[in-house]
């Protein structure tokens, strides 16, 4: 039979292992995911979901190491408030917040299986996704109208109508919006975050006039002039994560975009970042350090063309993933 002195010799060796286990969930508790295109927040339950699951098997370990397993629903455990989202349609951004909470919640009483651990209120109001523009900031908007003082208008960009002779979908010119100026555009700016994840939206260069009216899209290019024109829509998304991982405001950041991102008109946008450490040295002192925001990015992951269908009714598009790192990892 083990003595009290065994056993508090033993337990001094594992406590350094389970202070680095209950450091961890710490960090794991503290951790922000920001998907500045959230939609109804499918990329932030599916985070959420890995992060509940990871929080698990600590929870196990830190138990085996002695540890009191704390499922009490405070600060001490993985919790949707750290699922950060931005989305410009207020009703997407209420449904992105409610899935994120009945996750968590069935997440925490499969787990639990107590519903009195469940603290009230149920549903807290963390504010983590919010309804600006993830791109544009401004001072407002000014309709734009015409020489009879009627506004203009432009179509919607997604409301479309069976052409009568070929069936195809077609846009629909009964679909529009009013054109305005933007007064002191500038970036947007996004909550601070560890990781970046994201779909943005898939708009070619040639269609961002049609789908988001040309004063918003000459507010955006007057902002942002490191993106050239013929760049497609989703890559200020990219330029942007891009950035802030090279300036150490974020860890890591990976992207669902279209798989254009290859080609010349989007590959110039990634190799303002890639190219930036090569071209850093040779304009400096080769014993000089670049700056954190002239960092090089590192693609630590690729897959350049890969099927995508959004549903069984919907059309395949070829998708390209990306995840992008500071520092050369090569």
């Amino acid at each position: 039979m083990q003595t009290a002195a065994a056993r508090l010799a033993a337990d001094d060796k594992i406590r350094p292992a389970r202070d680095e286990v209950e450091r961890f969930h710490r960090r794991l508790c503290h951790l922000r995911v920001l998907d500045p295109a959230c939609g109804t927040g499918n990329f932030l339950y599916v985070t959420l979901e890995h992060l509940k699951r990871l929080e698990g098997e600590v929870l196990d370990t830190l138990e085996r190491f002695g540890g009191n397993r704390n499922l009490e629903m405070d600060t001490a455990t993985v919790r949707p408030g750290q699922m950060l989202g931005i989305e410009i349609n207020p009703r997407a951004a209420v449904i992105a917040e409610l899935v994120l909470w009945i996750g968590y919640l069935q997440w925490h009483l499969r787990t639990a299986g107590d519903i009195k651990t469940v603290s009230e209120p149920v549903l807290e109001d963390a504010r983590n996704i919010e309804t600006p523009d993830a791109l544009l900031a401004y001072d407002r908007q000014e309709l734009v109208t015409g020489k009879d003082g009627r506004p203009q208008t432009h179509w919607d960009g997604r409301t479309t109508k069976p052409h009568p002779v070929t069936g195809r979908p077609v846009p629909d010119e009964s679909a529009q919006l009013p054109v305005y100026t933007y007064q002191n555009p500038r970036p947007a700016n996004w909550p601070q975050a560890d990781f970046i994840v994201g779909n943005p939206p898939f708009i070619g260069a040639s269609r961002m006039r049609d789908a988001l009216g040309a004063g918003y899209v000459e507010a955006l290019r007057k902002t942002v002039k490191a993106i050239p024109q013929s760049a497609d829509y989703v890559m200020y998304w990219w330029h942007r994560a891009a950035d802030l991982v090279r300036s150490g405001q974020a860890r890591r950041f990976g992207f669902v975009t279209t798989n254009s991102l290859r080609q010349t008109f989007n590959r110039r946008v990634l190799e303002q970042h890639l190219k930036v450490e090569a071209a850093s040295r040779r304009l400096s002192s080769p014993n000089k350090a670049p700056s954190p925001r002239n960092q090089e990015l590192s693609l630590i992951f690729a897959i350049p063309d890969h099927p995508w269908v959004d549903d069984v009714e919907a059309a395949a598009v070829r998708v390209a993933m990306t995840v992008g790192e500071a520092g050369n990892t090569s």
